[in-house]
């Protein structure tokens, strides 16, 4: 089409064309893989062509000659390597995932999530293969990359656990000058355990907040970089600087404001009872909140989920992480099926973190920002990481209540405040949304997903 024509479309003409590129797109993409699969059928390993060829120029894995994967990827304009992925991919979802083959070239999952599950599988067993092809085929659009990662990691723990990394060798911490620049600057990267991530991040918080009310003008990246340092010489016993955040600070007055060591980081770790009460005794300066309902099984190794980061670590993991000095607190399962109210606006304490560990993330189709507690200072224990919004608004006549209130972060919020995003909750965990234009998506725990015009709750909502 044309861009005049596209020009003179309406609302309702744009999105449905939108969705008629994207099936064309999933048409397009699956046949791509089809011809991988029937190029590789056409070009026999090299095993089974004259001895005198060079048997370096061959692909044992695909059964494809490298030359063949050269003059395919050549006529795509990728890249060789690109190429072969892409024949991999094919091949694997066509032997191994025929779930998946199938639901790609029904239309129903893009091709390249099944690719993403494809290049999970393909140095795993067929008995992981299998299952992940049986969890993943069915979930259409709900079948998201985060989603991929954690269903391959909970497979990985029930059909191969011995291959699972060992989580003390995968901690580091590299700090190195940027020679690349002269803006005098560093990189700190690194890979921490996830408390003591969360510790550091609660200290940059604290800090770049202390120089916020003492004045700095600076963006929120450089305030948390310029954090960072002082809590480095806060350590180290030496004075506060002002550079690169001359109006921030007096010298001095930030390091009191920082956490002290015993500060307290709160993981919402879900676990079986059974696995629970093996875990729990064991002394920690962390607290946990345990939920025995929602926990990640898998028969090889005993998998608990980190609520506040959205992780799946082993139950060792957990174990290994209470072992430090200190005292653990087990505090009382919430009910999450209870309805809480309160007379005002403000939801308490409570509902904030019951409907945070109900709906674990933002409930607007798709996000998946984290919906948990997340502390931020001694003094401010209950920030967190959503805003609690009325379904049905405070000033309307909507309730202060746990069935009236639902997770959203705060790009979601104002969208649905102040423009024309509306939605009701037709489950424990479910909410129905419509958009400006009027199309309906279910989103819930399992993801999101739209619903067409004949679907019996448009319709009954319709009514």
């Amino acid at each position: 089409m044309e861009t005049a024509a596209i020009e003179h479309m309406s609302a309702a003409d744009v999105l449905a064309d939108l969705r008629a590129c994207d099936q064309l797109e999933r048409q397009v993409t699956a046949r791509r893989l089809a011809l991988a699969a029937r190029w590789a059928d056409l070009n026999p390993s090299i095993q089974t062509l004259p001895e005198a060829v060079d048997r370096t120029m061959t692909d044992d894995e695909l059964g494809i000659g490298l030359a063949a994967v050269a003059e395919f990827a050549a006529v795509h304009a990728v890249t060789t390597q690109t190429g072969r992925t892409l024949i991999a991919d094919a091949l694997e979802l066509r032997h191994r995932l025929p779930k998946l083959w199938h639901a790609v070239h029904e239309l129903h999952i893009a091709a390249w999530k099944a690719c993403a599950v494809a290049q999970t599988t393909r140095p795993r067993s067929t008995e992981l293969a299998t299952a992940l092809d049986t969890q993943t085929a069915t979930l259409g659009d709900r079948l998201t990359l985060r989603r991929i990662k954690k269903l391959a990691l909970q497979a990985v723990a029930r059909f191969e656990p011995d291959t699972l990394p060992d989580p003390d060798t995968r901690r580091w911490l590299r700090i190195t000058a940027d020679t690349a620049t002269t803006a005098g600057a560093g990189w700190v990267d690194g890979r921490l355990d996830t408390p003591d991530a969360l510790d550091l991040e609660t200290a940059v918080r604290a800090v770049s907040r202390q120089l916020a009310r003492n004045g700095s003008t600076d963006d929120l990246d450089p305030l948390r970089a310029h954090a960072l340092g002082i809590i480095a010489r806060h350590a180290l016993g030496l004075p506060e600087t002002d550079t690169q955040c001359g109006n921030a600070a007096q010298p001095g007055t930030i390091g009191a404001t920082a956490p002290h060591a015993g500060r307290a980081v709160q993981l919402y770790v879900h676990l079986d009872a059974d696995t629970f009460n093996r875990v729990q005794g064991i002394s920690t300066r962390r607290s946990a909140a345990a939920q025995p309902d929602n926990t990640a099984i898998a028969s090889g190794v005993r998998l608990a989920e980190v609520g506040t980061t959205d992780q799946l670590v082993t139950v060792e993991q957990i174990r290994r992480w209470c072992s430090s000095a200190g005292t653990i607190t087990v505090r009382p399962v919430i009910d999450l099926a209870a309805n809480h109210e309160a007379s005002g606006y403000r939801p308490t304490p409570t509902q904030r973190e019951q409907i945070a560990l109900r709906d674990r993330t933002c409930v607007f189709p798709h996000c998946t920002r984290p919906a948990h507690p997340l502390p931020t200072s001694a003094d401010d224990p209950d920030q967190f990481s959503h805003d609690a919004d009325h379904i049905v608004a405070y000033d309307v006549g909507g309730e202060t209540s746990s069935t009236n209130l639902a997770c959203l972060c705060r790009h979601h919020h104002r969208l649905k405040t102040h423009t024309g995003w509306r939605y009701v909750r037709v489950g424990p965990s479910d909410y129905l949304w419509t958009s400006p234009t009027g199309l309906t998506f279910l989103r819930t725990a399992t993801g999101s997903t739209e619903l067409p015009e004949q679907h019996p709750r448009v319709r009954k909502r319709a009514a």
